[in-house]
């Protein structure tokens, strides 16, 4: 089992510490990986701001833009896993199915 511990903008996995550039929101394993969800919204708005990392810290992808409803990207606002399938949100009503190996969108609906 992995150890995962999160602080302000640091993330460490197993003893090995990755600053990210903004306050961690939400931390994900799946398989080997670990994703994370930062930004508060404080600071200029990224569209890919959920990243995974291998568990020797190695950045490993940042996910696909967000594009639902509007065709404009969209800062995620969650990441969960359910039943070994990683997803994620969006503020505009927007779940995107993500694979885990590479961060792309591999199906999205509109929830809203």
């Amino acid at each position: 089992m992995t150890t995962i511990d999160e602080s302000g903008t640091e993330l460490r996995i197993d003893g090995e510490t990755v600053t990210l550039p903004e306050p961690i929101e939400d931390v994900e394993e799946v398989d080997d990986t670990v994703v994370v969800l930062f930004g508060d919204g404080s600071s200029e708005p990224s569209d890919t701001n959920v990243w995974a990392f291998a568990t020797d810290g190695a950045k490993l992808w940042e996910i696909e833009a967000a594009t639902l409803p509007t065709g404009d990207a969209y800062r995620y606002t969650g990441i969960a896993v359910e039943d070994g399938a990683l997803r994620a949100s969006n503020w505009k009503g927007g779940t995107y199915h993500v694979d885990p190996t590479d961060g792309s969108i591999v199906e999205s609906e509109l929830t809203k």
